[in-house]
């Protein structure tokens, strides 16, 4: 029995497929707002976040500038380049400038 020659089994994968990504986006957003519970009020764990999401933008861009070089990539990859910096000093600075009390 295959999918096109039956639309009830058609509909029943569509409903359960749907629910599974529902699932998976709610348990997803759930522990977003827990870590974004944690990161306001913990000035370290913030902190932390800030700096990792940084030096994620300046690895990737770095990555990204290997793969130009050794010709993997075509240099209109690096189009991107400057949101990718932008993004990497933004995240750095505001990690830098969150004030972490003494321990």
């Amino acid at each position: 029995m295959s999918v096109e020659h039956s639309p009830g089994l058609m509909i029943a994968l569509v409903i359960a497929a749907v629910t599974l990504s529902t699932v998976f986006l709610a348990v997803a957003m759930w522990g977003a707002w827990k870590e974004a519970e944690h990161a306001e009020g913990d000035a370290r764990h913030r902190r932390r976040i800030l700096l990792r999401l940084g030096l994620l933008y300046v690895g990737c861009a770095i990555l990204g500038i290997a793969e130009v070089l050794s010709g993997r990539e075509p240099k209109e990859s690096l189009f991107g380049l400057p949101i990718a910096a932008i993004l990497a000093w933004a995240y750095l600075r505001a990690g830098i400038r969150v004030k972490v009390p003494p321990a």
